[in-house]
């Protein structure tokens, strides 16, 4: 903090021993190491984890302390950007048990895209005039990632209507392709070395899960906080052993 940042985080990889585990810290490292530089590299909006993150009191104090809302750490940072704090991220990783059963893990990513989804309201409704145009285009393309998400799902239930009502072709070939590719992604990964572990080769059923609680989250109804209760107990010193390898970039 001597160094003038207000708000510091790091990267969090979520790990575990079974499947569902494996999962997230798949989408942990894949977050960490290809989604979220690509995406601060065009919009400079910084995404922090709350398990990782450090905010001074002066900070807090100016926005009313933390926000009650479904994913604070995001607000929080979405903040800092407005305020034009400086925000860092430190090259260090922290562990944290993963969600240990699939009933865990969509209350997670349900709580986690209704409050990307809560953040970017807020952000129209409260804050839009003070900030420059552009600001405003690449905060909404960030805060969009849920939309996003959204499109395996969509694909795959465009395909099977396909069989039975007429699809316009351009539209099922969006589909097709995007099928393709989330199909062939651990292919790719595990062939650049960024995942190791044959786990990869079950995520896209993940992913097709994560892009219907996607859908799910955008629905407008009441979402509780939705905490997690069930945590993969990990041994720090040994998961080393066994943990799937990566790339650091």
């Amino acid at each position: 903090m001597k160094s003038g940042y207000n708000i510091i985080g790091a990267k969090v990889y979520r790990i575990g021993y079974n499947i569902i585990a494996k999962f997230s810290y798949i989408d942990t490292v894949l977050w960490y190491n290809v989604s979220f530089p690509a995406i601060h590299s065009l919009t400079k909006v910084p995404f922090l984890s709350g398990e990782g993150m450090v905010v001074t009191t002066d900070f807090l104090k100016r926005i009313g302390f933390f926000p009650e809302v479904l994913a604070e750490d995001s607000y929080i940072a979405m903040l800092g950007l407005i305020y034009g704090e400086k925000i860092g991220l430190i090259d260090s990783i922290i562990l944290e048990g993963a969600p240990s059963s699939l009933a865990d893990l969509v209350k997670q990513r349900l709580r986690w895209y209704r409050g990307g989804l809560e953040c970017l309201k807020d952000f129209l409704v409260k804050y839009r005039k003070n900030v420059p145009l552009n600001a405003i285009v690449k905060i909404c393309i960030a805060y969009l990632q849920t939309v996003a998400l959204t499109a395996p799902f969509i694909s795959l239930i465009v395909i099977v209507f396909s069989f039975f009502i007429n699809i316009p072709s351009f539209l099922l070939t969006l589909a097709k392709l995007e099928i393709i590719s989330i199909m062939l992604s651990p292919c790719a990964l595990y062939i650049v070395n960024e995942v190791k572990d044959l786990t990869l080769f079950l995520a896209p059923l993940n992913w097709f899960l994560q892009s219907f609680i996607a859908l799910v989250a955008i629905i407008p109804m009441k979402i509780p906080w939705l905490r997690t209760t069930n945590r993969s107990s990990i041994n720090i010193p040994s998961y080393s052993e066994v943990s799937m390898s990566i790339i650091d970039t």
